[in-house]
């Protein structure tokens, strides 16, 4: 990005501000399970809030979700979220499938607890 230069400073233009039709950068959450409660985190309150529910996100919608990322090369795709990423039964098979669609870089947030 081409920064312009004004009185005020080194600002991007408005040309440079406009969005995409499809992100630079994808967040995931894959679920709001976590087996930790981090005095940092928000999770542990969220697990006691009145319609709490632990789920993960199913296998066929996060396929469909990789399939339209993979559509767009280059875009970097975050595992990231209110839950610990490692306690996804069906993790290691998305990220296989990922690879599978050329969908790179490719990063996971986690306590590493799992690890």
């Amino acid at each position: 990005m081409k920064l312009a230069e004004s009185k005020e400073g080194i600002w991007p233009s408005q040309k440079d501000l406009q969005v995409n039709a499809f992100p630079n950068t994808v967040l995931l959450d894959y679920t709001n399970v976590c087996n930790l409660s981090c005095v940092h985190c928000e999770q542990p309150h969220m697990r006691v809030r009145p319609g709490y529910a632990p789920r993960h996100m199913g296998s066929d919608l996060s396929k469909r979700i990789l399939d339209q990322i993979a559509e767009h090369p280059g875009t970097l795709v975050r595992i990231i979220g209110d839950g610990e990423p490692l306690v996804v039964p069906h993790l290691p098979e998305l990220i296989e499938y990922a690879g599978e669609k050329g969908i790179s870089p490719l990063g996971i947030t986690t306590a590493g607890y799992h690890l």
